[in-house]
């Protein structure tokens, strides 16, 4: 993948009631300064908004108007954007390959070790379902505007189960398909048309497709893979997968959140050096799981791209992963993965935008409780003390990364009961996850009575 940095949503060891997992960095800034530079910043941008689209006319026509603008249309005219990698001939044969599903077009394209890598990725997405897809190179951000051939080539598709948020759902990407994508580094040899691709490889940790053949079992609501010498793990897992994906959306309906993705496509390994390979970038600890969002390709300016894809700077499709330390918890382990796609699913994030990982895996342990595979812990002296020490400051990206995790993330899953307990939502309270700069001032978007202070009473009470 790129280097743009990834959600990563992890669950490790629990000992009695807990785990660790892998976090985004935070971002603490003071409260006042915050409100100050918000403030400031829209207003910027409503200046800026306005402009532009007075002075730019939508490049949106026909079906493709009734899709979402992704941005870039309204800013400059496509006509005018000038890359001498966007008329390259093999970019286009690639995109007419993957449009045809002709594979031996898609290849024709490479040579030696970048055949090979096509082709594997290729036969590995195709086992997983991939329908809509694409292929966008672009040059390094050092040198896109300096006619230098493309330095990356990002391979997306829509694998089983894409995020898809329908129209009148009132999310921005309503209509369009969140793809999981996957960068490379190309290696060309040639020069404009006449180049061939001799060099693929993955910019960032490779993926399973990239290490040999998959074996893929398929159910109605998880597609789990692995590779093709560990098939007996995916066929003793498959069952419980489906199982676990089952409870997972009946846990969504249970809190009232609908879900605008119906599946889920999981990895799974016994071998944790394989794990550590093909996610090991992605993790701060070791863990027992992992969900991640991939990154978006670029604006459909840069490539031949379908208008129902999703582009722009904010997370797209997620991974989610099973590695040997799930062995003992593999149920709970799927539906923690599980609800961390799901809430990424219904809110994409900025993925250049740092943000507190309390919300998130506050959801996912609160997600397993209301599941009921996980044995409340919000009671246990140690996090009633932390919070009430502590409020928010129990909660922050250090707590979730320390020795003892778990009082962490039992304590910022304590905030979503307590906001149930209450009477409001605490999937709204997911859903506003980057609409406020703490779990209170969230809170508050629900209700004016609730608040750090409102959960450290309830918490005293338990």
């Amino acid at each position: 993948m790129s280097e743009v940095p990834q959600s990563a949503e992890t669950r490790g060891d629990q000992g009695s009631a807990a785990t660790e997992r892998e976090r985004r960095p935070s971002n603490r800034r003071a409260g006042v300064a915050q409100l100050i530079i918000a403030g400031v910043t829209v207003v910027l941008l409503a200046i800026m908004g306005t402009v532009a689209w007075v002075t730019w006319p939508s490049a949106a026509d026909g079906a493709a108007a009734d899709l979402p603008d992704d941005g870039l249309g309204q800013w400059r005219p496509l006509a005018d954007i000038e890359s001498e990698s966007l008329q390259l001939e093999w970019s286009k044969t690639l995109n007419e390959a993957l449009a045809a599903g002709d594979r031996e077009q898609f290849l024709s394209v490479a040579t030696g070790q970048g055949a090979e890598a096509l082709a594997r990725w290729w036969d590995g997405t195709e086992q997983l379902g991939r329908t809509i897809s694409f292929a966008q190179s672009f040059d390094d951000i050092d040198t896109m505007d300096e006619g230098e051939d493309p330095a990356f080539l990002m391979l997306g598709g829509q694998l089983s189960f894409a995020s898809h948020p329908v129209r009148g759902s009132g999310s921005e990407d309503a209509g369009l398909q969140l793809t999981q994508n996957f960068t490379y580094k190309l290696t060309l040899e040639g020069t404009g048309d006449d180049a061939v691709i001799s060099g693929l490889e993955p910019n960032g940790s490779p993926k399973p497709w990239d290490d040999g053949e998959l074996y893929v079992v398929e159910r109605e609501h998880v597609v789990l893979y692995g590779m093709h010498d560990e098939r007996a793990l995916v066929d003793a897992n498959a069952d419980l997968a489906e199982s676990s994906a089952k409870l997972a959306f009946e846990t969504l309906e249970q809190i009232g959140g609908e879900a605008p993705i119906d599946g889920f496509v999981v990895a799974i390994t016994d071998d944790d050096a394989r794990f550590q390979r093909w996610f090991g970038a992605d993790l701060e600890m070791d863990v027992a799981g992992f969900a991640g969002a991939t990154e978006r390709p670029r604006n459909s300016a840069f490539g031949d791209l379908p208008p129902e894809v999703a582009t722009g700077s904010q997370s797209s499709g997620s991974l989610v992963a099973m590695g040997p330390k799930s062995a003992s918890q593999r149920e709970s382990t799927f539906v923690h993965e599980f609800a961390h796609v799901l809430h990424e699913a219904a809110v994409p994030y900025e993925l250049s935008m740092p943000s507190s990982s309390a919300p998130t895996e506050g959801f996912a342990v609160y997600f397993e409780h209301v599941a009921g595979l996980e044995e409340s812990s919000f009671a246990r002296p140690e996090v009633r003390s932390a919070i009430a020490a502590e409020g928010e400051g129990a909660i922050t990206d250090e707590r979730l990364q320390a020795e003892d995790a778990w009082i962490a993330y039992a304590a910022s899953g304590s905030f979503y009961q307590y906001v149930a307990d209450a009477g409001g939502s605490p999937w709204q309270l997911a859903l506003d996850r980057d609409r406020g700069f703490s779990m209170a001032l969230r809170a508050k978007l629900q209700n004016e009575t609730l608040s750090e202070t409102g959960w450290q009473e309830w918490a005293a009470s338990q």
